[in-house]
């Protein structure tokens, strides 16, 4: 049974989402506390799942409409390579906010910070569903980038590396300096969160037009 030193094993979060006909996708990278064996990596995972859906999902929702649907939760281990994957489907979770949405390319933006330099070292999180009436000049009003925070707030509190809630840390992971010659992950392009900021400025994900990502 191989035995893994903190950091060195990688999980991504897939959270399946639907607004206005289009399929959304926000990935969340997670990555072991503390030592663990792989005949821990499903109790893990299936305990990503447990946490994101009662502390983050709830969060996330306090600035989503109600046009944005929950569908599903899947985690899946990247390294080592083809571990195990665990869903749990949502049944019936929607955006907690009566107000008509953005359009579904736009989003909210949290930045990730691991404590390094670099853009192989930071990264970003993109929440849409935003409400029209809680934005004005392309930038979220005080509550509702109150709300982003406090996701970036809850990731740290339930996921944070320090955090004894979750035997998962909340990760940036980075392709870059992460992947071996062959194309396989490696442990080297692990950083964790330290810090998240949320930006009053709405962003943009192009690729996510009507028509497209269905």
């Amino acid at each position: 049974m191989a035995v893994f030193e903190p950091h060195q094993v990688l999980f991504h979060l897939t959270l399946v989402q639907q607004l206005h006909a289009q399929t959304m996708q926000n990935g969340y990278y997670f990555t072991n506390r503390e030592n663990m064996s792989d005949a821990d990596f499903v109790s893990v995972e299936n305990h990503i799942v447990n946490f994101f859906n009662l502390f983050i999902l709830s969060a996330i929702k306090q600035i989503q409409s109600q046009e944005v649907v929950h569908r599903s939760l899947v985690v899946s281990q990247l390294i080592p390579a083809n571990g195990p994957i665990s869903e749990t489907i949502l049944e019936t979770s929607q955006g907690d906010q009566a107000i008509e949405s953005l359009p579904s390319y736009c989003a909210a933006v949290l930045t990730l910070r691991s404590g390094f330099g670099g853009k192989s070292n930071r990264g970003r999180s993109y929440y849409a569903g935003v409400g029209e009436g809680f934005t004005a000049g392309s930038r979220l009003d005080g509550s509702t980038l109150t709300g982003l925070q406090n996701i970036g707030n809850q990731l740290l509190a339930i996921f944070g590396d320090a955090s004894f809630n979750s035997p998962a840390s909340y990760c940036i992971f980075s392709r870059k300096l992460g992947t071996n010659e062959g194309g396989s992950l490696n442990a080297s392009g692990i950083r964790v969160v330290k810090q998240t900021i949320a930006r009053s400025i709405l962003g943009t994900q192009r690729h996510r037009k009507i028509g497209i990502g269905n």
